[in-house]
């Protein structure tokens, strides 16, 4: 009789819809105490604990708004910026409808893709220029946008005038002007539209502006920054400020952005964006002395783009890597002559980086919190290259960048806690039991870690200045011995093979190949490439593997050697490329002259701005008309509407 109620309640569920809905709990977790550092140009809202990174982009927001905003207008804003520290993610955003800023606080990992300054630092000298913009963009007909329609008025209007690609190279550009880094002295920035050029790729605009589904196009930040960095460059640093007073103004009424250009600079926009292009270009390949000394090993696709990354010798005639395209999810191969086995499809990462050994891949995927959209985590996960068995070890964790030790029994793994210490942890491979917790008493922060032998390892770090540095590290007591002293100059992928590391490094406009001797220190030179060449390995026939950048992707190389003796050289910071001279213009370097002011730090209310109104939208149904006003508070947990109308029919209102 119970098996007949089943199968009648299987058959009802199945015949007719059911809709089940839940409130929405909020993405923060509710024992968070929050903090804030309210002042008049600036709020910081913030978990206890991140007091002092809380100070410190409070200062700096002050700062540069005081620096920095004259070159796009004159206006500043109050902005509420929420530091977030439950999140894996390494990103922030600044938004309009409210004003509000979020910072995730967890830092990149890759050195090539956001540098080595401090993760607080290198958030908000990105973020607060998108704060002064969006302060400075509400002038003109935007401002009859912003009426009508409130904050959603104003972004309207900016997306209207604007495009996103303004928005973001001009924020790069402030990040390396106010810094010794910055995405524009990183030769990885500028992979993508390098790999166009050396294959002569020749997109039309509209694709290179809208991207695509079939070829590789770079990011809006990379085309963003060269069309700003070049009118910076050419008509000084006001250039953009005119160019988007008049845009936000709707001067010119159709396309307004781009009858600004032509006025200020002389040039049709088609012509001012060919020779912004053409100025990077002809700078790009100078360097007579890099050439492609390497054999590809992998093949490109028709109307895809495939990338080969983290290649692993399993034996000398066999390679394990992660594949991934626009038509396929990333997973592990196995490559042996040529032909491609599949082992299986990756859980989601955040980054693609993996380790193996002994028969056993390691690698952390991304979790995210079934209640808390603002809490996620980073597990570890093993999978047997024989069975394809995967096995998740590690539960509510924050792990990156893992290593697994020769015999497969142990994993050290960069762990990064939410008060913003950071430690390599000693794990066993079969349970996830943590082992030891590597002492850190020189507060660096940890990247890409390789074994050395069961004692000792090879790990790339950060210190508070920016700088990044090899080191050979004690996993039992912390103490560190230099391989390659502290600089500015980027360092990554790490890759031991006997009493030498073979590792990246940044090297003038590409990044490089290099190998130290860890008894000797000495550096040599493996690579000669004129774009960017990644993850390094060598197999016991001294043959060098590593990832290409192409236009079709990463692509499997085969590296002819050329071991010649090379210095990495002291540096303040790293090269001005393409366009030095602004580079030295009004801001330059200010982010050294901060000073700490001593900020007050007071109890910040959930229930502060419950009822924070922002934009409205009109309501026209007819017979209805009215009006629907939109609030949201400053942590995203409570949301509300209110709506009037009137009916003309029946002369009532609601």
């Amino acid at each position: 009789m119970s098996t007949v109620k089943c199968l009648r309640f299987i058959v009802i569920v199945f015949i007719f819809p059911i809709s089940v809905y839940a409130q929405n709990f909020g993405g923060n977790p509710s024992g968070i105490k929050w903090r804030q550092i309210n002042s008049a140009g600036a709020r910081v809202i913030f978990p206890a604990g991140l007091d002092s990174q809380a100070k410190r982009i409070h200062g700096i927001i002050e700062l540069l708004d005081t620096t920095t905003i004259h070159s796009i207008g004159g206006v500043r804003r109050k902005w509420n910026t929420v530091l977030l520290n439950q999140t894996t993610f390494s990103n922030a955003y600044v938004r309009l409808a409210p004003v509000l800023s979020e910072f995730y606080m967890t830092p990149n990992q890759n050195n090539f893709e956001e540098g080595g300054l401090r993760w607080d630092d290198n958030l908000v000298i990105h973020e607060n220029r998108h704060m002064q913009q969006l302060a400075n963009f509400n002038k003109g007909i935007t401002k009859i946008f912003s009426f009508f329609l409130g904050q959603e008025g104003q972004l309207l209007a900016n997306g209207i005038t604007i495009p996103n690609y303004f928005f973001e190279g001009d924020a790069v550009w402030q990040e390396t002007l106010v810094s010794n880094q910055g995405r524009g002295r990183m030769p990885y920035f500028y992979n993508g539209f390098k790999a166009l050029w050396q294959e002569n790729k020749h997109y039309s605009w509209m694709k290179l502006r809208s991207g695509s589904y079939r070829d590789f196009t770079p990011d809006h930040y990379s085309l963003g920054y060269q069309l700003v960095a070049y009118g910076n460059a050419t008509y000084g640093e006001d250039f953009w400020k005119k160019v988007t007073q008049d845009a936000v103004r709707f001067k010119g009424i159709f396309y307004p952005f781009n009858r600004a250009i032509q006025r200020y600079s002389g040039k049709s926009y088609r012509q001012f964006r060919q020779a912004a292009l053409y100025f990077f270009k002809a700078q790009s390949f100078s360097d007579s002395s890099s050439t492609v000394q390497y054999q590809y090993l992998t093949h490109t696709k028709r109307n895809n783009v495939v990338d080969y990354l983290y290649p692993v010798y399993i034996n000398d005639d066999s390679l394990l890597v992660t594949k991934q395209s626009y038509r396929e999810a990333s997973a592990f191969y196995v490559l042996v002559n040529g032909k491609e086995k599949k082992l299986r499809v990756k859980n989601t990462t955040l980054d693609a980086y993996y380790s193996y050994n002994h028969g056993k891949i390691v690698y952390a995927s991304y979790q995210s919190d079934p209640r808390r959209a603002n809490r996620d985590y980073s597990v570890l996960q093993v999978v047997d290259i024989k069975t394809g068995k995967q096995k998740q070890i590690t539960r509510k964790s924050k792990y990156f960048s893992p290593d697994i030790n020769k015999d497969a029994t142990e994993i050290i793994a960069v762990q990064v806690n939410t008060d913003g210490t950071n430690y390599l942890h000693r794990i066993s491979t079969n349970t996830g039991a943590l082992l030891i917790q590597v002492p850190n008493p020189n507060n660096y922060f940890f990247t890409q870690t390789k074994y050395i032998d069961a004692n000792n390892a090879a790990t790339i770090v950060r210190n508070a200045e920016g700088k990044i540095a090899m080191l050979k590290i004690d996993l039992t007591t912390g103490a560190t011995d230099t391989i390659i002293d502290f600089s500015f100059t980027l360092l990554g992928y790490p890759f031991v093979k006997d009493d030498s590391i073979y590792f990246n490094a940044g090297s003038g406009y590409n990044d490089k190949i290099f190998a130290v001797s860890i008894i000797s220190k000495k550096i040599i030179s493996v690579s000669n490439n004129n774009n960017g060449i990644y993850n390094p390995v060598v197999n016991g026939r001294g043959e060098v593997l590593a990832s290409a950048f192409t236009a079709g992707g990463f692509r499997l190389v085969k590296i002819y050697r050329t071991n010649s003796s090379g210095r990495r050289e002291e540096t303040k910071h790293l090269a001005d490329l393409y366009t030095p001279s602004a580079l030295q213009g009004k801001g330059a370097g200010v982010l050294y002259k901060f000073k700490q002011n001593e900020a007050t730090v007071t109890s910040y209310k959930k229930s502060f701005q419950l009822f924070n109104f922002h934009s409205r939208r009109a309501v026209i149904s007819d017979p209805k008309y009215g009006y629907t006003f939109s609030s949201n508070n400053v942590l995203s947990s409570f949301s509300n509407n209110i709506t009037y109308t009137y009916n003309r029919n029946e002369k009532s209102h609601s």
